[in-house]
């Protein structure tokens, strides 16, 4: 089963809302502290999206690219 572009878009808008609502918790920390964390919490992101693209890619048995 292929995954429409719908579907697609509504996994990376869940991971972008998920990623951008734990960094504002952590709004209350120093500078420092809130950079290193939103740093961390982008690459987690990053890594969930590699983990999203594989899966759509073994679905739909092609490569999946962005545009």
């Amino acid at each position: 089963m292929k995954m429409t572009t719908e579907q697609y878009t509504e996994i990376i808008v869940g991971k972008v809302a998920h990623t951008a609502k734990n960094i504002a918790k952590n709004g209350g920390r120093q500078e420092e502290v809130d950079s290193d964390i939103a740093a961390a919490m982008i690459i987690t992101f990053a890594q969930e999206m590699m983990q999203v693209m594989n899966q759509v890619e073994q679905m739909n048995g092609e490569p999946t690219i962005l545009h």
